[in-house]
């Protein structure tokens, strides 16, 4: 079985992109964290806060169709979700984000016009039908940038 993965150091850390589904994807890293480590758990997944999730959003409200929350304080209720048209526009969503965190978007990317899912541990899932190096520099230059900055030893 092959698949394409590349590192790419960011932000004092090397960041492992893999092109593939989820799960492929978490053998791939389980495989090479026991590789280079010896063992399981050094190959984790990115963290996006949802702070930098919705900063990304509101940098281009009107390309955003999609919004779901997460950790949401509402008793019985675990996920919220907002879809349509000028999301940023309703009061749902100030209230939503009073009672949640953002953890998922689906948006057009303003600088490169993907349609794009992200969630806030990294999955990125485009859209349109992109190449791989298309698709690398939309990583780095759009998703690198909103992960946790915090150096991992």
């Amino acid at each position: 079985v092959e698949s394409s993965f590349f590192f790419y150091e960011y932000g004092g850390n090397v960041l492992l992109t893999v092109l593939e589904k989820k799960r492929k994807a978490n053998n791939l890293a389980n495989l090479l964290s026991r590789i280079i480590f010896g063992e399981l758990g050094f190959v984790v997944e990115i963290k996006i806060p949802p702070e930098n999730l919705k900063k990304y959003h509101e940098q281009n409200f009107e390309g955003t169709k999609i919004i779901f929350f997460s950790d949401v304080d509402i008793p019985n209720i675990e996920k919220l979700s907002l879809y349509g048209e000028n999301l940023a526009d309703t009061s749902l969503y100030m209230d939503f984000l009073s009672h949640g965190s953002m953890w998922y978007v689906v948006i057009t990317s303003k600088k490169h016009g993907y349609v794009v899912g992200l969630t806030g541990n990294g999955i990125v899932t485009i859209f349109n039908r992109i190449s791989p190096e298309e698709f690398l520099t939309y990583i780095i230059e759009e998703i690198f940038p909103l992960t946790s900055t915090e150096k991992v030893d």
